[in-house]
Protein backbone atom coordinates (compact mmCIF):
# COMPACT_ATOMS: atom_id res chain seq x y z
CA UNK A 1 0.00 0.00 0.00
CA UNK A 2 1.32 3.42 -0.90
CA UNK A 3 0.55 6.23 1.53
CA UNK A 4 1.32 9.60 -0.09
CA UNK A 5 1.15 11.52 3.20
CA UNK A 6 3.71 9.29 4.95
CA UNK A 7 6.97 11.04 5.82
CA UNK A 8 8.04 14.66 5.99
CA UNK A 9 9.29 15.45 2.48
CA UNK A 10 12.92 15.72 3.57
CA UNK A 11 14.01 16.61 0.04
CA UNK A 12 12.49 20.08 0.61
CA UNK A 13 15.01 20.62 3.38
CA UNK A 14 18.03 19.02 1.75
CA UNK A 15 17.67 20.97 -1.48
CA UNK A 16 16.24 24.18 -0.04
CA UNK A 17 17.59 26.92 2.22
CA UNK A 18 18.33 25.71 5.73
CA UNK A 19 18.11 28.70 8.00
CA UNK A 20 17.14 28.48 11.67
CA UNK A 21 13.42 28.69 10.88
CA UNK A 22 13.67 25.81 8.37
CA UNK A 23 15.57 23.66 10.88
CA UNK A 24 12.89 24.28 13.50
CA UNK A 25 10.16 23.43 10.98
CA UNK A 26 12.02 20.23 10.07
CA UNK A 27 12.17 19.24 13.73
CA UNK A 28 8.45 19.97 14.17
CA UNK A 29 7.56 17.98 11.04
CA UNK A 30 9.55 14.99 12.32
CA UNK A 31 7.82 15.15 15.71
CA UNK A 32 4.36 15.38 14.14
CA UNK A 33 5.00 12.62 11.62
CA UNK A 34 6.41 10.22 14.19
CA UNK A 35 3.44 10.89 16.45
CA UNK A 36 0.95 10.39 13.63
CA UNK A 37 2.41 7.20 12.19
CA UNK A 38 4.44 5.53 14.93
CA UNK A 39 3.02 6.57 18.31
CA UNK A 40 1.78 3.09 19.20
CA UNK A 41 5.23 1.61 18.47
CA UNK A 42 7.71 4.30 19.52
CA UNK A 43 7.99 6.92 22.23
CA UNK A 44 10.02 9.84 20.95
CA UNK A 45 12.52 11.04 23.56
CA UNK A 46 14.58 13.66 21.73
CA UNK A 47 15.26 15.18 18.31
CA UNK A 48 18.39 17.13 17.46
CA UNK A 49 18.63 18.83 14.08
CA UNK A 50 21.94 20.47 13.20
CA UNK A 51 23.70 21.65 10.09
CA UNK A 52 26.97 23.12 8.98
CA UNK A 53 28.15 24.26 5.57
CA UNK A 54 28.49 20.70 4.31
CA UNK A 55 25.95 18.44 6.03
CA UNK A 56 22.58 18.11 7.71
CA UNK A 57 22.35 15.82 10.74
CA UNK A 58 19.19 14.56 12.42
CA UNK A 59 19.59 12.58 15.63
CA UNK A 60 16.49 10.78 16.93
CA UNK A 61 16.32 9.17 20.34
CA UNK A 62 13.28 7.00 20.92
CA UNK A 63 12.04 4.06 22.97
CA UNK A 64 10.49 1.01 21.35
CA UNK A 65 7.24 0.58 23.27
CA UNK A 66 7.08 -3.20 23.22
CA UNK A 67 10.66 -3.93 24.32
CA UNK A 68 11.47 -0.69 26.18
CA UNK A 69 14.71 -0.52 24.16
CA UNK A 70 16.21 2.95 23.70
CA UNK A 71 17.47 3.60 20.17
CA UNK A 72 19.56 6.47 18.85
CA UNK A 73 19.33 6.88 15.10
CA UNK A 74 21.52 9.38 13.26
CA UNK A 75 20.73 10.52 9.72
CA UNK A 76 23.39 12.54 7.90
CA UNK A 77 23.44 13.85 4.38
CA UNK A 78 25.70 16.17 2.46
CA UNK A 79 24.17 19.44 1.39
CA UNK A 80 24.41 20.72 -2.14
Amino acid sequence: MIEPTFGIGIHRYIFGPLNDAALEMLKTNIEESMHKWLREYLELKNIEVTRDDEKLEIKLTYKITKTKTIVVYVFQTELE
